[in-house]
C-alpha cells in the first residue's frame, strides 16, 4: 500500500471521478435501454458522481492509485428479454467504457504532444495539472477495464462468466464465487500491498501497460 504526493491527488481524483462514473453509468443506462427500470427507479442513470462513489472504494483507489470500484448498479436480470444474454451486456457495459475512456485519453494525450501543445519540459502550473490528469486516466481506464475482468465476485468479471457458462456449471462457479470469490480478492489486493508477490499488479499492469504504449506509439506515427 502506499500513498501518492499531495500534487498528485487532485488529478487522481479527477481521473477517478470520470472514470468510476462512466462505468457505473455505462450499467445502469445498459440496463434502462434492455428494460430492466431497477437502476433507473433508484436515480443511478446519471452523471452525477455523488450518486455513484462508493467510500471504501474510492479509499483503495486513491491508495492503489488505480484499483477501486463505485456503488454497485442494482439489476434484475428477469426485466430482460433474453436475462444471461442481456445481463452479460449490462455487465461488459462497464469495462467498455473504462475501455473507450483509456483508448481516448491516450490519444487525445499521443496528439497533443506530436504537435508539441503539451510541453514535456518546464510545464505552466495548468499544463501540469493536464498532463498529469491525462496521465491518469490513461493508466486508470486501462486498469479498471482489466481488474473488473477478474472472474471472482463481485467484479464484472464473475457476471460474465457466471452467464456464459452451461446452466450446471453456472450454478457451481455462482455458489463458490459468492462464498470465496470476495475473501479470493481481498486477499490478492494485501498481497499486492504487503508482500514482494503481487498478483494484482501482475494480473493488471502489463496488459494496461501494452494497450497504452501501442496505442500511443500508433496514434504519435500516424500525427
Amino acid at each position: 500500500m502506499f500513498l501518492r504526493p499531495v500534487e498528485e491527488l487532485i488529478p487522481l481524483c479527477i481521473a477517478m471521478l470520470i472514470s468510476l462514473t462512466l462505468h457505473e453509468w455505462a450499467h445502469a443506462w445498459t440496463a434502462y435501454r434492455l428494460g430492466d427500470n431497477t437502476a433507473y427507479h433508484e436515480g443511478r442513470v446519471t452523471l452525477n458522481p455523488i450518486v455513484h462513489l462508493d467510500l471504501m472504494g474510492s479509499l483503495v483507489f486513491l491508495l492503489s492509485g488505480g484499483i477501486g470500484w463505485a456503488k454497485p448498479v442494482p439489476v434484475t436480470p428477469s426485466n430482460f428479454r433474453n436475462p444471461r444474454r442481456d445481463d452479460i451486456l449490462v455487465t461488459a457495459a462497464g469495462p467498455f467504457s473504462n475501455l473507450l475512456l483509456g483508448i481516448l485519453s491516450t490519444i487525445i494525450t499521443a496528439v497533443l504532444y506530436s504537435k508539441g501543445i503539451l510541453p514535456i519540459h518546464s510545464p505552466s502550473p495548468t499544463a501540469a495539472l493536464a498532463i498529469k490528469t491525462l496521465n491518469f486516466m490513461m493508466i486508470v481506464n486501462f486498469m479498471l477495464l482489466f481488474f473488473n475482468l477478474i472472474p471472482l465476485f463481485p467484479l464484472d468479471g464473475f457476471h460474465i462468466v457466471t452467464n456464459s457458462l452451461p446452466l450446471n456449471q453456472a450454478y457451481q462457479f455462482k455458489q463458490f464465487n459468492t462464498q470465496y470469490g470476495s475473501w479470493v480478492l481481498m486477499g490478492l489486493f494485501i498481497m499486492d500491498w504487503s508482500t514482494p508477490f503481487k498478483p494484482l499488479s501482475m494480473l493488471i499492469g502489463p496488459p494496461s501497460q501494452f494497450l497504452l504504449t501501442n496505442i500511443f506509439t500508433f496514434v504519435k506515427w500516424i500525427t
